[in-house]
């Protein structure tokens, strides 16, 4: 576990999730909050079998974000304007 000062306690690997124009989906995150940093403005998705659309959660590029949500569930990301990969680590 390594300790960001002041702020969260990074609790796993991070995963990284390449998207395009089709929603890409994560494998389940095992954690009850993970900070999600983009390449590339992306529409997000959360849930056991989540698909990301342009009427989802929006990400803009290179904004972290921390968020928590259920441990079992998997995050979906899509595209907005260009391919990109979405950053996902474990925190608490």
């Amino acid at each position: 576990m390594y300790n960001i000062p002041g702020i969260y306690f990074l609790s796993g690997p991070t995963v990284v999730l390449a998207f395009t124009t089709t929603s890409a989906q994560s494998p389940v995150v095992s954690a009850n909050a993970a900070l999600l940093v983009a390449t590339s403005g992306c529409y997000l998705a959360f849930g056991a079998n989540p698909v990301a659309s342009a009427s989802g959660f929006y990400l803009p590029a290179n904004f972290p974000l921390a968020i928590s949500f259920d441990p079992t569930a998997k995050i979906a990301a899509m595209q907005q304007t260009a391919a990109g990969s979405l950053y996902i680590t474990p925190i608490s």
